[in-house]
């Protein structure tokens, strides 16, 4: 109740909003997106009031005034609100930077939005009474408790956490099912209730505004405001469909139609009137540009404010002269480079990439052009550009250092179907536990298991317990780019050494299934239990770290080897007639064929961090091939993890 005094009392300054307020709450009871709660309607004992307030936006042209309701509010201090009572889903949305890229090759531009996209989508019965909220009977009267109505949606409000992903991922479910080109099209560009695409001609602009129109209606849902450059299609469409603005926003990016030009708003340029630390990242702040294209105007000012940080400068503490000089000096001359527009059609008949990088004790960048020729006339055009200030702090450690901790799991499958991965799949999570995430390349197999768990997963969503464990525990499932096996390159190089090894040293024995099977598991264990650090060449240490350490609480491999006398009395190792003879050399001829595989693997292992080691000194300024006697060099030792003393 006081939140809602507060709000009509705000509201009540200006009549024209307390009236439009009102007038947009009225107008969702009539359309049947919020209803009036009756007692006989309480079928749940969870129940929670959502706090609300207006968010006023003159420059549209369609929703000036829209209300906005605040799910992350607690009744009391120690109560979770709404928002941290739901779960967010998973993050669905197509990526912010690589539409805008998409949004430039088009000749023809097209961006609508859906109309009230997130009031689309239906809430259950069962759910509505956590989305309550009070409103006035008449406005016009006083707020007091006979002139209260309680309230609750019936489809998925504005402003809770999880509105975004429900939005997003009825949409995509929508136009799968469709199935054509364009409803494809349309589901991999699309961001929230944004459509951002493009196509060739005018006329197929005419058909992908048809079949739009028609996906979303069938939906329910209707798509407006369409913008493009294209005049010519802007004629064909109704004028209720079509935006009248001549500069509509664009994921945040501004585009004009009649210029086709895309820019940063002018009115969020560098601020003249700034004095302190907080004022100037306010003002850099203010910037936003996901694609870098005017990164060179802010990166000056990142370097001041980074310079500040560095003097131990407070937030509210006036400049220095000098700060004062530098800041004017970037204003000056970066302000009309972030004013200015870029084209948005980056299109030709020829493309060809190239990026530039550099970097420096201050900041490093990387800039990505276009080279396009439309009609023999070549033309280059900035797309992509970041540029960051150096860390302050340096880093001693490089953090891609912990890739070396590569651990391996290999499995012996009768044959390469589906279902046999299946089988490896559920062994692993029932030997590791569940993974977070599966990557894989795109054999065939792994995508009909991929779309046989999804689609087993499916026939039990409705089932309350299995949606909340796909929420909180399920498996996220990615694909590597089709013939780009470099994707893969810091673990598919490890497998190739195994591969590789194994041929060598089994060469063409025939083993057995279970023979097999124990060596892939001993070469599995030998694998895992190479050092990950400098090992002394007098073992002082008494402890060698291992991948296997991070596996297991005691990674010892295998079972102890046979004394190297036993082994050398009987070098053919020939048969011998008892049983316990057969035994012990089968497990001779084990031993044998893992130390060789230990051997292989040891020396194309460390043939493979020279070769790296190599081709890094090789680029480093004075490299000197002779080693130094003060540093510290790969050390291989041929003894087993369990022979080396202290281990």
């Amino acid at each position: 109740m006081g939140r809602l005094r507060s709000q009509v009392n705000r509201l009540s300054r200006n009549d024209k909003h307390l009236q439009k307020y009102d007038a947009v709450i009225q107008d969702q009871v009539q359309k049947g997106i919020v209803e009036v709660f009756r007692d006989e309607d309480c079928k749940n004992t969870l129940k929670h009031y959502i706090p609300h307030h207006e968010i006023l936006t003159p420059e549209k042209t369609t929703t000036k005034l829209r209300v906005v309701f605040d799910a992350s509010a607690k009744t009391r201090k120690k109560n979770q609100s709404l928002n941290e009572s739901l779960h967010r889903g998973p993050v669905i949305l197509e990526d912010l930077c690589g539409l805008l890229l998409r949004f430039r090759p088009h000749k023809v531009a097209l961006v609508p939005d859906v109309e009230k996209g997130f009031l689309q989508v239906g809430l259950q019965p069962d759910d509505r009474d956590v989305t309550r909220f009070l409103w006035l009977k008449d406005p016009l009267k006083p707020t007091a408790e006979n002139n209260v109505q309680i309230l609750r949606f019936t489809r998925v409000p504005f402003g809770m956490i999880s509105s975004p992903f429900l939005l997003a991922a009825t949409t995509k479910n929508h136009l799968t099912k469709a199935g054509t080109p364009i409803a494809h099209q349309i589901a991999d560009n699309m961001y929230v209730d944004n459509m951002i695409t493009g196509v060739e001609t005018s006329t197929q602009a005419d058909e992908l505004y048809e079949e739009a129109k028609t996906l979303f209606q069938s939906a329910s849902m209707d798509l407006r405001e369409w913008a493009s450059n294209s005049s010519e299609f802007l004629q064909n469409t109704p004028e209720c469909d079509r935006t009248s603005a001549e500069t509509v926003k664009v994921l945040g990016t501004y585009w004009n139609l009649t210029t086709d030009t895309i820019f940063i708003n002018r009115s969020h340029n560098l601020s003249s009137n700034v004095n302190t630390k907080r004022e100037a990242l306010q003002s850099v702040s203010r910037i936003y540009d996901p694609l870098g294209l005017f990164s060179l105007a802010t990166l000056n000012a990142k370097l001041l404010i980074q310079e500040l940080w560095k003097q131990e400068k407070h937030w509210d503490e006036t400049f220095s002269r000098s700060s004062q000089q530098e800041w004017n000096k970037i204003y000056e001359s970066l302000t009309p480079l972030s004013s200015q527009p870029l084209p948005r059609y980056v299109g030709g008949d020829e493309h060809k990439l190239f990026c530039f990088t550099d970097a420096s004790a201050k900041a490093y960048s990387a800039a990505v052009y276009l080279y396009s020729s439309v009609n023999g006339k070549a033309t280059a055009n900035l797309v992509f550009s970041k540029a960051l200030v150096a860390p302050a702090k340096q880093l001693s450690i490089p953090r891609l250092e912990l890739l070396a901790v590569r651990a391996i799991h290999l499995e012996v499958v009768h044959d390469m179907t589906a279902e046999q991965f299946l089988f490896c799949l559920r062994r692993f999570i029932a030997t590791r536990g569940k993974p977070r995430q599966i990557i894989s390349d795109n054999a065939s197999q792994f995508k009909v298991v991929k779309s046989t768990v999804e689609e087993a997963w499916q026939l039990s969503m409705t089932s309350p317990d299995t949606q909340s464990y796909l929420a909180n525990e399920g498996i996220k499932w990615s694909f590597t780019i089709e013939l780009a096996p470099w994707m893969g390159g810091f673990y598919e190089r490890l497998i190739g050494l195994v591969k590789q090894s194994l041929r060598k040293s089994i060469g063409k024995i025939c083993l057995t299934i279970v023979q097999l099977e124990t060596v892939v598991k001993e070469v599995k264990a030998v694998i895992n239990s190479r050092p990950l650090v400098y090992v002394r060449a007098d073992f002082s240490s008494g402890f060698t770290l291992t991948p296997g350490d991070f596996l297991s609480l005691n990674p010892k491999t295998g079972v102890p080897s046979l004394a190297e006398e036993d082994r050398q009395q009987d070098p053919d190792f020939l048969s011998k007639l008892s049983s316990s003879q057969k035994l012990l050399d089968m497990w001779r001829k084990g031993q044998k064929h893992l130390d060789t595989f230990r051997n292989l693997l040891f020396n194309e292992y460390a043939l493979s961090l020279r070769e790296q080691t190599q081709n890094h000194l090789k680029k480093l300024p004075g490299h000197n091939p002779q080693p130094n006697p003060l540093k510290e060099t790969l050390y291989f030792s041929r003894k087993t993890r369990h022979e080396v003393p202290g281990s």
